[in-house]
């Protein structure tokens, strides 16, 4: 049996575990590298969703210029049937003077997706009015088309359907 003198076993040995450290080095950054997109596709989502909550704080707090931040130009409502744009969304929000008004708004998103500047979401809505020490709870089904400008994602579309108890 021929002897293989021990330098030789060293330095097989230290290029098996280079070999290893290259393959683990590649794969460690392939699980960095996915990591990042992973948490930037996160970070996508929380802003889109964040502008859907962005928009109904405009509706409780009846602010048409948080309202008007939120969404494009065109914005288009579908509204339980009807089709309002921005102006009648806003005419909406005049309440009688003196009136007590609250809104609390919840949600709970379905699906959040994108793709390049378009963006597009569906999730359950409930508000939980108070009018005049009156209390009523609304909830919708609703979904939105969003649109990335100047870096910020705004709604173009939102279609609200009321969902009957």
């Amino acid at each position: 049996m021929m002897q293989v003198p021990e330098s030789c076993i060293l330095y097989l040995a230290s290029c098996i575990l280079h070999q290893q450290n290259i393959h683990m080095n590649k794969l460690t950054l392939l699980v960095i590298g996915l990591s990042f997109f992973s948490f930037k596709g996160s970070a996508q989502k929380e802003k889109i969703e964040g502008t859907i909550v962005r928009f109904f704080d405009g509706l409780s707090e009846l602010n048409p210029g948080i309202l008007k931040e939120t969404t494009t130009d065109d914005f288009l409502l579908l509204e339980h049937g009807e089709v309002w744009n921005m102006d009648t969304l806003v005419s909406k929000l005049s309440l009688p003077k003196g009136t007590k008004f609250n809104r609390v708004n919840s949600f709970k998103f379905i699906e959040t997706e994108y793709k390049g500047k378009w963006a597009w979401v569906s999730y359950h809505n409930t508000a939980d009015f108070t009018v005049n020490d009156r209390k009523r709870q609304v909830n919708w089904l609703e979904s939105a088309v969003l649109v990335k400008e100047k870096g910020e994602w705004k709604i173009k579309m939102l279609h609200s359907t009321i969902i009957e108890k």
